[in-house]
Order: C-alpha cells, then structure tokens, then sequence
C-alpha cells in the first residue's frame, strides 16, 4: 500500500510531457535518368541523414529555442546554451522506418520527425517548424543540383551548335572542293551532321524539362494542393 502511494504521488508530481510526430514524404527526382542516374536507398538515406545534421544544428535549434521561448526555466538559470541544444535534441526522433532493413530501404519514400516538450501546442508547433526547415533544406539545395543540370545541358545544347556550325562549313568547302567526287564521303558527313542535329535537340529539349521541373514550380504546385486539402479536411 505504501508503495502503491509512493507511486502515485510521484505520477501525479511528474510534469505531463507531449508528443508530436509529422510524416515527410520523400519526392523523387524529376530529371531524365539519361542524364542523372536514379538514387539508390543508401543515397536517399544519406540525404535524409545530411538534412538531419543540418536542420538539427546548433544553430537552427537554438533559433528554434528562441522563436517558441522554449525551455525559460533552464534559460533563466542561465545554463550553458549548448547544454540546453543538446537536451532538446535528446527529446527530438527521427523514425526511418525499416532504414536497416534492404528490402524496406528499397520502399523509402518517407519518414518521421518527432518532438516532445510539456506543452502540446508547443510540441506541436515545433514539430511542424522543424519539418519546414527539412523541406526548405531540401529545396535548397535542390535547386542548386537543378541549377547545375541546367548549366550542364546548357554547355552542352552550345557545344553541339559550335561542332554542328563547324561541320556544316566544312561540308560547304568540301562540296566546292570535291564536287561530285567523293560521294561516298558526302554521305557520311551528312549522317554525323543529321546525328548533332538530334543531339542537340535532345540536348535543348532536356534543358527545357529541368528548367519546367524546377523546385520552385513543384513548390507552387504544392502549395496548391495544401490549399485544397485544407479545405476539404479539418
């Protein structure tokens, strides 16, 4: 009975603590695998571990701590900052579902985020905030891969107008020079010269789907979604 008591008391003195999880959904890449090679399951873990390390910083918790004034008593005590980062990472769980397991890890197309603190609007609220800076994460440094994909076609929709200029002029002097005597040669600059043609619509056409599937376009769609979901559910 005695312990029974004890066990109570302390139930009811210890602070009610409240858990918040999200699910971010992992988006393949919109690229031409021609040109970009699909990511394996160790890559696509890599990167959520890579935009972990960056959204779970110092620096981002601690102005996470700030935004949401979270922890006023141990900051009113003045602990040490970095001890206060750490507490709160402690009580931050990222779930990648069946990360060790490879048949799983194949399926990987999503993950949770969790955040516990003794107020739930607070936990919530965090929760969420740290799931947006996942995602702007994401979209930066995306943008950048789609910046250099589109630099990269670009280099090469001008390299193939350089060697298609340079080819057509040497057929122009080759046709004053040998007309009509090496046919069989004709013929085979004219196929090179109809192969840099395709190349280079192929190139430019590439070029054009990065530029459509840029991060800002798939952002706008997305947000056009969240709207509607928004009012079709509470």
């Amino acid at each position: 009975v005695v312990g029974g008591g004890i066990t109570v008391c302390a139930i009811l003195m210890l602070p009610d603590v409240y858990g918040s999880t999200t699910t971010i959904l992992i988006e393949p890449q919109e690229v031409a695998q021609a040109y970009v090679a699909a990511p394996s399951a160790s890559d696509t873990l890599n990167r959520v571990r890579i935009l972990s390390a960056e959204a779970l910083s110092r620096v981002r918790l601690e102005e996470v701590i700030s935004t949401f004034d979270l922890y006023p008593r141990e900051r009113a005590a003045h602990e040490p900052m970095d001890e206060i980062v750490d507490y709160m990472r402690r009580h931050i769980a990222v779930d990648l579902a069946g990360a060790d397991d490879s048949r799983s890890s194949e399926r990987l197309n999503s993950f949770k985020l969790s955040f516990e603190y003794n107020s739930a609007v607070l936990a919530q609220k965090v929760t969420a905030r740290l799931a947006e800076i996942y995602v702007n994460e994401d979209i930066r440094q995306r943008t950048g891969q789609a910046t250099a994909a589109s630099a990269f076609l670009h280099d090469q929709v001008e390299t193939a107008r350089r060697q298609l200029a340079q080819k057509g002029e040497e057929i122009k002097v080759y046709k004053v020079r040998n007309s009509g005597s090496l046919p069989e040669e004709l013929e085979s600059n004219l196929k090179e010269l109809e192969q840099l043609q395709t190349a280079e619509a192929a190139a430019e056409q590439s070029l054009q789907n990065v530029n459509l599937e840029s991060p800002e376009t798939r952002l706008a769609k997305a947000r056009s979604e969240l709207l509607e979901l928004r009012e079709r559910y509470s």
